[in-house]
């Protein structure tokens, strides 16, 4: 049984369409990158849908906090880094106050680290509860972020 991710979706472009970052020249790509969640389930094999889940959300998120570290980086004029990896986009928006440790520790452990897990190792695939789990802590994230400064 597939799940369709229309709530969560939703509830991204709310945010991420009335924050501070909405006129980001990258945000319109965030925005359609979630949007291609919803679909996910016209991809019957359970392993592809997961696949592309897993792809789609973290593409999204990694762009959004890339997003947010160039904003924040040409408000104190300080060079943006040329390229940015979730890793480094999480590192300093925990030191630069975006990120409290409880939410910098969530989307280490439940994104970053279970994305990593998903897209470099070959054969493995997460659970319906783990993909809800990463879709979840990347709408925490996401809040927790626009709240933040």
């Amino acid at each position: 049984m597939s799940r369709n991710y229309d709530k969560e979706v939703t509830t991204i472009e709310l945010i991420l369409e009335g924050s501070r970052w909405a006129y980001e020249v990258d945000m319109p790509a965030v925005l359609r990158e979630y949007k291609r969640l919803l679909g996910s389930d016209g991809v019957r094999d359970s392993e592809k849908r997961a696949a592309l889940l897993i792809l789609y959300a973290s593409r999204a998120i990694d762009t959004f906090l890339s997003i947010v570290v160039r904003s924040d980086c040409r408000a104190k004029r300080e060079p943006e880094p040329a390229y940015s990896t979730i890793d480094n986009s999480l590192k300093r928006l925990h030191a630069s106050g975006f990120l409290d440790a409880r939410a910098y520790k969530a989307l280490t452990v439940h994104v970053k680290e279970k994305r990593n897990r998903y897209l470099h190792k070959a054969d493995v695939f997460p659970s319906r509860q783990e993909l809800e789990r990463f879709i979840h802590e990347s709408v925490d994230g996401i809040r927790a972020v626009c709240r933040s400064k």
